[in-house]
């Protein structure tokens, strides 16, 4: 997404839409750890923090933008609960940092982990 202002043309990748979402994530209490987005065979294989963007999907439509979130929950927790924490921290952080307009967070559960 490009913007324009008077001192020149700003453009902020996906990359970094997806590492601020992916960020904004991990800190949410009950967050094991991300997950990849777009496993066709359910088990979540988990990452490190430092590629913590590939747990996200993005999407910019009409000036907004559409989140995907994928990761791996600790057992015990209130799913509920920590998804609507997590849709608010992350449409919060990503609307902070680069003024682009959240539509949705949508939380997808890959896998549930005991410690």
């Amino acid at each position: 997404m490009k913007f324009e202002n008077k001192m020149g043309v700003v453009e902020i990748t996906n990359d970094v839409f997806c590492a601020i979402a992916g960020y904004a994530t991990t800190l949410s209490v009950g967050v094991k750890d991300m997950a990849n987005a777009g496993l066709k065979d359910g088990i979540a294989r988990l990452i490190n923090s430092e590629t913590m963007g590939k747990g996200v999907k993005t999407v910019l439509k009409d000036g907004k933008l559409l989140i995907e979130v994928h990761i791996v929950v600790k057992h015990g927790v209130n799913i509920p609960a920590i998804s609507k924490s997590m849709v608010e921290a992350v449409s919060y952080q990503v609307e902070e940092m680069t003024g682009v307009t959240v539509d949705s967070v949508s939380v997808c559960i890959d896998s549930i982990l005991s410690d």
